[in-house]
């Protein structure tokens, strides 16, 4: 019955690793993919998580204001 946010909100970066030991994050929308420039695994899923939480970017927060 209860969800968790994690659950509701579809994540839109994934982390992966290349062969050669760097992260890489790719946006599923757009299938763009970037180097996260470290090959620490924690490191790489906290950047992408960060990434995954503002998503929506400041016109979610405006709108939550009312501006």
């Amino acid at each position: 019955m209860f969800t968790t946010m994690k659950e509701n909100m579809k994540q839109r970066y994934r982390v992966f690793l290349r062969p050669w030991g760097t992260f890489y994050c790719e946006d599923l929308v757009t299938g763009k993919q970037e180097t996260l420039k470290t090959r620490d695994k924690n490191e790489a899923h906290r950047l992408v998580a960060a990434r995954n939480e503002t998503q929506d970017g400041p016109s979610s927060v405006r709108g939550c204001l009312g501006s």
